[in-house]
């Protein structure tokens, strides 16, 4: 990472080292361009895109849209949304900049589909290059989506840790009732009947009969399911990744990739708004109809029927079903672990809600997502998996390991039980695994889960009875 050019000892050192470096190339023979050479800095401009090394002053590494690109494109869009009509060629510029910003600007590729499909309209009635086109309404309203992201869009984190909520969240739709969601032990229920009802009808609102029927598709309804969880929630979840979980396939495609067909769009656009408004990131993930109680129970009404899904989901908690939930300190592994061994790409071990998981991505233990069996290779994996697990993770990532040496690593947090099978098999292979970190006897280092009932969330352990060491294996070999 580049030197703080900031602080004055170190941005003379850096120029310093700056002309020595110039010099060294003149001398060698090298023509050297000095626009387009840069001292030592935590934030520079490179193709069009701005990169800070150091975006909140604790190393996160960003990429943003400069100033100057942001100002001229913020003039372009309000012209045109301005206008009655542009010539050919000014709207076909304008989309290709904004193209480009999409890149970096989370969310934003939704919001060019109205100015490509007037583009490919205009191309296909025959209109040359000086030529009037029209501005239809619906660009004119996404060129103000523009310009409003532009004067309010943060930096795009790439390298940051995102904190993730892991408290279990939930939505379901039901054709003939209405929608429901979960979140954290608060909950809604609203028919469609009371949605027709309401004062503020949109457009992107489902089409409802006189009966209380929606007549839109189970796809949209469970999509809009989201979007009404995220109106009621997404306040509470500014800043965060949260965990959550859909049983419609269809639903959890577009919510991923924020893309569907064109009667979708509308009310993606409205999702991605709220997302960017909270600074909201998503992790949907399936659920099985028959697991989904609690929100099916919701969307049907039946609050009869959701108090006693409650209560045995509450009262399920209070069991100790995984006794090896020990999730180690997250403070420990975003500022330390991470930083000096990461970035990882995926936790390794969690359990099946995900509610332990410190990373957006995981591997959770079920059939496609067993890490004892999935593919680690390529990958950079936190795994604090189940201690009576250890050996058949530390087996399959050998395998994998073996198969691609280089790009391949992880780090093993593990107790040290010296005549465990799973400590002999990493002293039997330095040539792959380091110890990197030990803990002893007596540090605080873990925490449990507390049921809803009594808050939620997680509990620390206290003390451990042995030591505990972190294990790398390094992806160079």
């Amino acid at each position: 990472m580049a030197q703080r050019a900031d602080q004055p000892q170190h941005a003379a050192r850096a120029e310093q080292g700056f002309q020595l470096v110039v010099g060294s190339l003149r001398s060698l023979g090298f023509t050297v361009n000095k626009e387009k050479c840069v001292p030592p800095t935590t934030e520079l401009v490179f193709l069009g895109v701005g990169l800070s090394t150091d975006a909140d002053g604790q190393g996160a590494c960003a990429s943003f849209i400069d100033a100057e690109r942001k100002e001229r494109l913020l003039a372009e869009c309000t012209r045109v949304a301005n206008a009655g009509s542009v010539p050919l060629h000014v709207l076909h510029s304008l989309l290709g900049k904004l193209s480009f910003v999409a890149m970096v600007l989370e969310f934003s590729r939704g919001f060019l589909r109205s100015g490509f499909a007037t583009l490919k309209y205009a191309l296909r009635r025959g209109v040359r290059r000086n030529q009037p086109v029209l501005v239809p309404a619906q660009l004119r309203m996404d060129l103000h989506w523009w310009c409003k992201a532009f004067k309010g869009a943060s930096l795009r984190t790439m390298l940051h840790r995102r904190y993730v909520d892991n408290a279990f969240a939930a939505w379901d739709a039901s054709v003939t009732v209405g929608l429901g969601a979960y979140y954290n032990g608060q909950h809604l229920s609203l028919s469609w009947a009371q949605l027709a009802a309401l004062p503020d009808q949109r457009t992107y609102y489902p089409r409802v009969a006189s009966s209380g029927r929606a007549l839109s598709p189970i796809n949209y309804l469970e999509t809009f399911a989201a979007y009404w969880f995220l109106r009621r929630f997404a306040s509470q979840l500014r800043g965060t990744t949260l965990v959550c979980f859909t049983d419609n396939t269809a639903c959890l495609g577009m919510l991923t990739h924020m893309w569907g067909q064109a009667a979708y769009i509308p009310l993606l656009k409205q999702i991605r708004m709220l997302l960017l408004r909270f600074d909201v990131r998503l992790q949907v993930h399936y659920i099985s109809t028959k697991d989904n109680v609690l929100a099916d129970a919701l969307s049907r009404g039946d609050m009869d029927a959701f108090r006693r899904a409650n209560a045995a989901f509450l009262k399920q908690s209070l069991k100790p079903v995984d006794t090896e939930d020990w999730q180690l300190d997250p403070q420990i592994v975003r500022y330390d672990l991470d930083v000096h061994f990461g970035p990882f790409c995926t936790d390794g071990a969690v359990d099946w809600c995900r509610s332990n998981s410190h990373f957006a991505r995981s591997w959770n233990g079920s059939v496609l997502e067993d890490c004892r069996r999935t593919d680690w290779t390529g990958r950079n994996v936190y795994c604090n998996g189940p201690f009576s697990l250890l050996l058949p993770i530390l087996q399959r990532f050998l395998q994998c390991k073996e198969q691609s040496p280089r790009g391949t690593a992880a780090l093993f947090v593990v107790p040290a039980w010296e005549t465990a099978s799973f400590y002999a098999l990493l002293l039997q292979r330095p040539d792959v695994f380091t110890r990197v970190r030990r803990w002893e006897t007596g540090t605080q280092l873990f925490t449990r889960p507390l049921p809803p009932h009594a808050g939620g969330g997680r509990r620390v352990l206290g003390p451990t009875r042995w030591p505990v060491e972190a294990w790398w294996a390094s992806p160079t070999g």
